[in-house]
């Protein structure tokens, strides 16, 4: 495994530089870190701005900077930006930081697509509720499974299949960004 803090710029230039010499020219990068923090937008503090916008955006955009790089150069690659129904397509209440960088990934997203064609295609998906959090109460579980028209919480399985036809699918799809959410986007839950 490589790591590396993405919020630190000589830790991510190096990174990209150790996985492509012990592994090769990267083909694909899934843009998949992120942390959720819940809190009202009159509460939030500048700490947990600061954090969420690091972990979600920066990080990804300046890591997707140095892969694209070498990527356009060789010709081909494919960046998978793994987002949330929550701030790409929905607007949440009480996390309102998280929501905004996920919007912002969504806009990356799309923006990408345009500028990396033809050589990088530039996708995302926006999962729903795939797992319950640990710990969460049964009656909060079914309360969010109700607002699921697919009547249940997805599978991790689900989101690594849409991610493998999105990388080994058709080349003609870039730009896009899916739902993987059971029709809960669609629902306004």
């Amino acid at each position: 495994t490589f790591q590396a803090d993405l919020t630190r710029r000589p830790e991510l230039d190096a990174l990209v530089a150790r996985v492509e010499d012990e592994l090769g020219p990267i083909a694909a990068l899934v843009n998949s870190a992120a942390i959720f923090d819940r809190a009202r937008f009159l509460d939030t503090s500048d700490e947990l701005l600061d954090r969420e916008w690091a972990v979600n955006a920066r990080g990804p955009y300046l890591l997707t900077r140095e892969v694209a790089r070498r990527m356009v150069a060789r010709g081909f690659g494919d960046v998978l930006n793994i987002l949330d129904i929550g701030g790409s397509l929905n607007p949440w209440r009480n996390y309102s930081a998280y929501a905004m960088t996920k919007a912002a990934m969504a806009s990356l997203t799309r923006c990408l697509a345009l500028e990396l064609a033809p050589a990088v295609r530039v996708n995302g998906i926006a999962p729903g509720a795939v797992l319950p959090r640990e710990g969460m109460p049964q009656q909060e579980i079914d309360e969010v499974r109700e607002r699921i028209p697919a009547g249940r919480f997805g599978s991790p399985g689900d989101v690594v299949e849409t991610a493998l036809f999105l990388l080994t699918g058709p080349r003609f799809i870039t730009g896009q960004i899916i739902a993987v959410d059971g029709g809960r986007s669609r629902s306004g839950a």
